[in-house]
């Protein structure tokens, strides 16, 4: 991203889904959509899309627990007789979906048949190919799960866990070790095709994070520094969420380190775009995003304010 290929504008990092999503322009990634959405649907819903799941996935994250599920009993609909309303909703297809995730018990189908026995830092992903069959939570009769349905239901879980969990749970379920087994319920974090994000690795990050945050100090260039190294670390150990990469543009903008502070904030706001969801919950996503554009353009300019009151006038960020 350094020298004459970074862009000079933080709206041409950010694909056109998430400037739709930043407008709340929602019929334009479906017209089909109901009129009212609770929060937490649409956050899923976002994050699908911008994961690029088809209409289907996405729809049923708006309706996921409609019938309740294995973790919730919030039934919104009847499945016994509601079902054809709630496919007038959102689709035949997608309501099927959402019929066959509420069923299922995930707990044990992600956590037990799947996570449990991949071995921590183990590349080999590979699940039966010819599926799995689990019982009806309600019924108990047995429920084939093929390979594209369980990929659809990890991508799904990951999204609803990805938006709604906080660090209160963690304490409410003892997750001390960074499993998330929230008493036998599935992990819902990131596994990527290359590399394991480890419980290990994933709580240090967290940690050391939180360490840079809580310190208020950062401002003197010997605590600055003492931060960027700590930031550093976190990367390392889990580089695949934003929220790291942006305190550290912030660093380097203090420092007057325009171009690594572009390059951090240039990757701080890549993994905003693709996460479609915010790691640090203190702020809704799309205030981490327009922070983030915030750092990458003051570094494309070379400016930041001298005075606190100056902060105060950055919002207005051109072109999105």
């Amino acid at each position: 991203m350094a020298g004459h290929d970074a862009p000079q504008s933080s709206a041409e990092l950010l694909p056109p889904i998430v400037h739709t999503f930043i407008r709340q322009e929602y019929s334009k990634t479906d017209p089909a959509l109901p009129e009212m959405l609770e929060a937490h649907l649409l956050e899923v819903y976002k994050i699908l899309k911008i994961w690029g799941t088809d209409d289907s996935l996405a729809r049923c994250g708006l309706m996921h627990s409609a019938y309740s599920n294995s973790f919730v009993n919030l039934a919104i609909f009847k499945p016994d007789v509601e079902r054809s309303r709630v496919a007038q909703l959102i689709g035949q297809e997608a309501e099927a979906l959402t019929y066959r995730f509420c069923v299922v018990p995930r707990q044990q189908l992600i956590q037990v048949d799947l996570l449990d026995k991949l071995p921590m830092g183990s590349p080999d992903l590979t699940v039966p190919a010819g599926g799995l069959t689990v019982p009806h939570i309600r019924t108990g009769e047995p429920l084939h799960v093929d390979l594209l349905e369980l990929g659809q239901f990890l991508v799904l879980t990951m999204a609803d866990f990805a938006e709604q969990l906080f660090s209160w749970q963690d304490c409410m379920f003892g997750n001390t070790d960074g499993a998330l087994r929230l008493e036998g319920a599935p992990d819902p974090e990131p596994r990527y095709l290359c590399c394991i994000l480890t419980e290990q690795d994933q709580q240090a990050a967290r940690d050391l994070y939180w360490e840079v945050v809580s310190d208020m100090q950062q401002q003197h260039p010997q605590h600055a520094q003492q931060a960027a190294e700590k930031l550093q670390r976190v990367i390392t150990l889990n580089p695949w969420v934003p929220e790291p990469h942006l305190m550290l543009a912030q660093l380097h903008i203090h420092a007057k380190e325009w171009g690594a502070a572009r390059e951090a904030a240039g990757t701080a706001l890549k993994l905003f775009a693709q996460w479609g969801t915010a790691w640090d919950k203190r702020m809704p996503w799309d205030a981490w995003v327009a922070w983030t554009r915030v750092c990458y353009e003051a570094a494309v300019e070379q400016h930041w304010p001298q005075q606190p009151l100056g902060v105060l006038s950055m919002g207005m960020v051109q072109g999105l």
